[in-house]
């Protein structure tokens, strides 16, 4: 599947696990600049709302344009904070602080993943190679809102990539 000319793998496979591609759209910020391309993976049989249940998922964003790794940051806090609750936040502040660490700044065609795992943990990649994860389900459940949560960064791309 692709969306703005990047192309996505249809399937996603890691050790006993397989994902399908649910779905891609393109970010537009302020509807007009270009910034990314963002792919869901999930199980073959599950359905979008399926997304915040105890399943493995995998979200792998295309940039197209150059971002610090500031700008990431400064965005998915932002973000986070519009999905979360103080009390929420708080709680995986030591981990977001861990995760916000390992971003780097990224160039036209580079790819950030997060790949859940259920019993691992949240992994993040750039260009395929393994930042580092964090443990357990709760950072997962937190910060994947930044995307697909009800205050994601775009409504539309959210809709697209949960299929509703």
């Amino acid at each position: 599947m692709s969306a703005a000319a990047i192309e996505f793998d249809p399937e996603f496979r890691s050790a006993d696990t397989l994902l399908h591609l649910r779905g891609a759209a393109t970010y537009r910020h302020l509807g007009v600049f270009k910034v990314y391309t963002a792919a869901l993976y999930l199980p073959p049989d599950a359905k979008g709302s399926d997304f915040w249940t105890e399943i493995p998922k995998r979200l792998e964003i295309a940039y197209l344009r150059p971002l610090s790794a500031a700008d990431l940051v400064q965005s998915g806090d932002t973000f986070l904070r519009r999905n979360t609750t103080e009390a929420e936040y708080t709680r995986i502040q030591e981990d977001l602080d861990r995760v916000n660490s390992w971003y780097q700044d990224v160039e036209r065609g580079d790819r950030y993943t997060l790949t859940y795992m259920p019993g691992k943990g949240t992994q993040l990649s750039l260009n395929g190679i393994e930042q580092g994860v964090i443990p357990g389900t709760d950072f997962a459940r937190f910060y994947f809102r930044i995307w697909l949560g009800n205050n994601p960064v775009s409504q539309s791309v959210r809709d697209t990539l949960m299929g509703e």
